[in-house]
């Protein structure tokens, strides 16, 4: 009877093992995947950007080598928020205010406040009141988690992945 229950035990514990394994093989094609849905994603930013004639898009860097993604920066910064949006549009939303917290950031802080006056005009004047107590405290948020990375956000793409969002961040270096 011992020698079954220890046989019993043994295959259970190679079969967890054999399972654990294969999810692990399943996480990493699916993380390989990722890799290169991002990569194509701002590839295809890349080639927007040049087509429209937005930014100068010289030489393109995807993730250099030392610098961590905007796209976790990005997300480290909004997250506090990120539970109240329930939609793609919610979350795009927030990510284009994250976005123009984090520009503001990059101005000197004497400049701040008047652009960020200018920028809430063109907003509903509903809204007024609430997107700047937000922006304002987005931007406070950027400048204690990062305040020595004066990257300048040029675009961003969130796209929809099953039952989570997939944020891409297309950046400037001439600042860093």
């Amino acid at each position: 009877m011992g020698k079954a229950k220890s046989s019993s035990a043994q295959r259970r514990r190679k079969e967890a093992l054999r399972r654990r394994r294969r999810q692990q093989q399943r996480t990493a094609r699916a993380n390989a995947d990722l890799a290169t849905f991002d990569r194509t994603l701002l590839e295809d930013m890349v080639e927007e950007l040049k087509r429209e004639s937005k930014f100068p898009v010289a030489e393109v860097a995807f993730n250099p080598p030392g610098q961590r993604k905007m796209s976790q920066l990005m997300e480290e910064l909004i997250t506090p928020y990120r539970d109240e949006t329930e939609t793609l549009e919610d979350f795009n939303n927030l990510v284009l205010l994250g976005t123009l917290a984090w520009n503001i950031g990059l101005l000197p802080a004497e400049e701040r406040d008047v652009f960020l006056k200018n920028a809430l005009k063109t907003a509903p004047r509903a809204l007024r009141a609430d997107l700047g107590k937000l922006l304002k405290a987005l931007i406070l948020r950027k400048l204690a988690l990062f305040p020595d990375d004066d990257r300048e956000i040029i675009d961003t793409r969130v796209t929809e992945l099953g039952d989570r969002y997939h944020l891409a961040v297309a950046y400037s270096t001439t600042g860093s």
